[in-house]
């Protein structure tokens, strides 16, 4: 759930209405103690098979999330 949100938010980018999205990624990481390599491979995954680039970790700090679709 929290890959296929985060592609959301990548997707849609700046024309994201759904604060919606990001709220549930806040109540979840509150909710379970994620294992990053399986997060890494579930967020790759999603990406991939939605036909979504991934940010560049550069890209995510020089535009924010909201500025890279």
């Amino acid at each position: 759930m929290v890959a296929q949100k985060l592609q959301a938010i990548v997707l849609l980018g700046q024309a994201n209405s759904r604060m919606k999205d990001f709220y549930d990624l806040l109540a979840l990481s509150r909710l379970f103690a994620f294992e990053g390599g399986s997060l890494i491979q579930a967020i790759r995954a999603t990406f991939e098979r939605r036909d979504t680039l991934l940010p560049t970790e550069e890209q995510i700090l020089r535009n924010g999330l909201s500025g890279i679709a």
